[in-house]
């Protein structure tokens, strides 16, 4: 009965003994793990929009309509004459700025631009004793446009505006009489004897946004 009674207390002594040492090695275990550093959500993706002001410059060509008629007949003698027309091109570049504001998928904007050129043309008047020189040596426009966003990064607008000054300030025409006619009159700048022109322009653009 002794015999017996003290090999069960070894062995419960023994069972407790193995308890506590894994007790304590989990806990040990426990405290050398540190815990996870907090890592806070990655932030949403940039959302493109249009809003925003620019800056660019352009080159291209471009051309102008002019057609002549002697108003008054100080040139030809005859009033209403017909001198002919002729159309203008050549070189033009120079820079625009604008801005443009977006409201849901619409796109407004307003630009203005302006521009050197090398526009001229010259034609020979019905009865070859003058020759009509014209020479666009500038131009200005300012033009608004209202697009519908495709993409977030597409854009298909439409544009509009108007040159300043007027059509008829910027052409510069010259009257003068061919080597074997007779000089009659010379004009220099817009004057009455000549119609505005259409200046129409193709130009390839490079632009910033800010």
């Amino acid at each position: 009965m002794c015999k017996g009674s003290f090999v069960t207390a070894a062995r419960v002594a023994l069972a407790a003994a193995t308890l506590a040492g894994l007790a304590g090695s989990a806990t040990a275990a426990d405290l050398a793990r540190a815990p996870a550093p907090y890592q806070p959500p990655p932030p949403p993706s940039p959302v493109f929009s249009w809003t925003g002001c620019y800056v660019g410059a352009n080159v291209g060509g471009g051309w102008a309509s002019n057609s002549s008629n002697d108003v008054a007949g100080a040139v030809t003698g005859v009033a209403g004459a017909d001198l002919g027309s002729h159309t203008a091109s050549g070189f033009i570049g120079g820079g625009q700025i604008g801005c443009d504001y977006q409201a849901g998928v619409w796109v407004f904007g307003l630009q203005g631009m302006f521009d050197g050129s090398g526009m001229e043309g010259s034609n020979t008047d019905p009865s070859s004793l003058f020759t009509i020189n014209s020479q666009i040596p500038w131009l200005a426009t300012v033009t608004g446009r209202v697009g519908v966003t495709a993409a977030p990064t597409v854009l298909v607008y439409a544009k509009g505006g108007g040159t300043l000054p007027s059509e008829g300030a910027l052409l510069q025409t010259r009257i003068r009489p061919n080597p074997d006619g007779q000089p009659v009159a010379a004009s220099s700048g817009p004057s009455r004897e000549t119609g505005p022109p259409s200046p129409n322009t193709t130009t390839l653009t490079s632009a910033r946004r800010a």
